[in-house]
């Protein structure tokens, strides 16, 4: 019997090897005038990919948010549903344009190229962000935001669902795999300078850590969820991150509050640096503790190691729970196993609902915000376009996918 969560893939492999950066790769393309040459619309004949949306527009009921006593402890029946992942006109240029500008220029002068190119459809994924913010209890799309900007996924109900689920066809957005990879105007839009002692300063770590672009959803949509967990992997202490508040624990716990109506029942959090445990305990919220789970050690890859934060998902978690996944533990090869192994495990697919990840590769411009040049790293998953892949086969799984830590 199908769960609430979404159809998982029919089959999940690792990726084949990625292409090597081109030689001179820091160089500009030839065509920077025209900076999508020969991109193509998406295989119509792809099993995950629904393009319907090119040719019409379909009704779009998105119902308002749901009332935080949907989630988080409250007992709701299952909710079997197909999903198919749509990624929008946007994404898909960036997805199959990707490759021409991976680049180890530190100005990223041919992506950004593209990304002014789509400066207008940037503005309106921001704006739509924004009313996000500003009206959270409301879910409006302009129904031209869907095919053109926004991604989505299409939730079909399947049949022998109970009384109260969702009878309708829904339309969930998610903000597209688009230029770096984070902040859409990173790092194409560079912020007035400030002038201290006489020099000016540039700082682009706003735009770097912002959540401003991310598109949060009531995890109801998909149907009434029982438990709600968090898995933080490289958790630091709970109110700061590697910028303070706003890419702490505590800072994604707000989002969700805020944004989708969740109080997470349960969160288990990560951390290999060694910490002050009184110190740690001191900075949670009172009305938290009683939920934390926190392991001053690092969390293992391993499925039957005791410290594998994917073991505790298939041993604690049910397909009607509403699971989120963060992982940011600055070691790519460890994290890189992790992913595969939830895109080749069922289990984990049909229990995972949201994955934040932070991939380090080359090619990417946020290199020079603060991973370091990473031109000498080997292997398949360490370019920007295994980004832009890892990410997509998480989507089409059927997991609300982010890049971001």
């Amino acid at each position: 019997t199908p769960s609430r969560k979404a159809q998982m893939c029919e089959e999940c492999k690792p990726i084949a090897g990625q292409p090597p950066l081109r030689p001179g790769d820091d160089a500009r393309p030839k065509d920077v005038l025209n900076p999508w040459p020969e991109v193509r619309d998406r295989d119509t004949a792809s099993t995950h990919v629904d393009r319907s949306w090119d040719h019409q527009t379909p009704s779009m009921p998105l119902p308002t948010l749901a009332q935080p006593s949907a989630v988080g402890g409250s007992a709701g029946p299952s909710c079997p549903v197909h999903s198919t992942y749509v990624p929008s006109r946007l994404e898909t240029r960036w997805t199959q344009g990707i490759a021409l500008f991976a680049s180890q220029d530190p100005q990223w002068t041919a992506g950004c190229a593209a990304a002014r190119a789509d400066e207008d459809r940037i503005d309106e994924w921001l704006l739509f962000c924004n009313r996000r913010v500003a009206e959270p209890n409301a879910l409006d799309v302009d129904q031209a935001l869907l095919p053109d900007v926004l991604s989505h996924f299409k939730i079909t109900p399947a049949a022998h669902g109970a009384p109260d689920c969702p009878t309708h066809t829904r339309y969930i957005p998610i903000e597209p795999l688009a230029v770096a990879l984070r902040h859409p105007k990173f790092p194409c839009w560079v912020p007035k300078p400030r002038v201290v002692n006489g020099r000016k300063h540039t700082n682009l770590r706003p735009l770097l850590f912002s959540t401003d672009w991310l598109v949060f959803v009531p995890p109801s949509l998909m149907g009434p969820p029982r438990r709600s967990y968090f898995f933080d992997l490289g958790s630091t202490y709970f109110d700061q991150g590697v910028n303070g508040m706003a890419d702490s624990l505590q800072g994604f716990l707000h989002k969700y509050r805020l944004l989708s109506g969740v109080e997470f029942d349960e969160i288990f959090a990560w951390e290999a640096k060694a910490l002050s445990h009184t110190d740690y305990w001191r900075r949670v919220d009172l009305n938290m503790s009683h939920k934390m789970h926190f392991y001053n050690t690092p969390v293992s890859p391993v499925l039957t190691s005791s410290m594998s934060a994917l073991r505790m998902i298939q041993t604690l978690a049910h397909p009607d729970d509403f699971v989120v996944f963060k992982l940011d533990i600055d070691d790519t090869p460890t994290e890189v196993e992790m992913i595969l192994t939830i895109l080749q495990t069922p289990s984990l697919i049909s229990l995972i609902d949201e994955v934040f990840w932070e991939h380090h590769v080359k090619g990417s411009p946020v290199q020079w915000a603060g991973w370091g040049d990473l031109v000498n790293e080997t292997g398949k998953h360490t370019t920007i376009q295994a980004s832009y892949e890892l990410f997509t086969r998480l989507r089409e799984a059927g997991i609300r996918a982010h890049s971001w830590v």
